[in-house]
C-alpha cells in the first residue's frame, strides 16, 4: 500500500509540474501612457506592446474599456510563445474636459487572467472655445 501511495504521489507531482510549466504569460513594456494636453475633440492613439513570455499560445479573449470614449484593436489570433503583439488604444476626447483616466482591462488565458492598462490625458477647450 505504501508503494502505491508513493507511486501516485510521484505521478501527481510530475503531472502538476508539467501543468505549471505549460502556461501563457502576458508581459508588458509599459502599463501606463499619458497623452498630456489634448484639445477637446481630438482623437489620440497609443500602441501597447505585449509579449507572450509563457510556453503556451496566448489568447486574448476580450479587452474592455472603462469608457465609451476609448476603443481598442488587438490580435484575434493566438500569440505564440516568445512572440510580441500590439494592442491599439484610441482615446476620443469629444465631450471631455479636465483630467481623464481610462482603464483598459485585458482578459486572456494568461497565468494572470485579468490585466489592466491605463491611459491619462488632460483635455483642454479648443482655442476657439475661449
Amino acid at each position: 500500500m505504501k508503494v502505491l501511495i508513493f507511486i501516485l504521489a510521484i505521478h501527481w507531482s510530475v503531472d502538476m509540474t508539467a501543468q505549471i510549466r505549460e502556461i501563457a504569460l502576458i508581459t508588458f513594456d509599459e502599463r501606463q501612457y499619458d497623452f498630456g494636453d489634448v484639445f477637446e475633440g481630438e482623437k489620440k492613439e497609443h500602441v501597447f506592446e505585449i509579449e507572450n513570455s509563457g510556453d503556451k499560445p496566448l489568447i486574448l479573449a476580450n479587452i474592455l474599456t472603462s469608457c465609451g470614449c476609448t476603443a481598442t484593436a488587438w490580435p484575434r489570433n493566438p500569440v505564440n510563445p516568445g512572440e510580441k503583439a500590439d494592442i491599439l488604444v484610441i482615446f476620443n476626447s469629444t465631450g471631455k474636459m479636465g483630467n481623464q483616466k481610462k482603464i483598459i482591462t485585458i482578459l486572456s488565458n494568461s497565468a494572470n487572467e485579468r490585466e489592466e492598462l491605463e491611459i491619462t490625458a488632460h483635455v483642454i477647450p479648443r482655442k476657439s472655445d475661449y
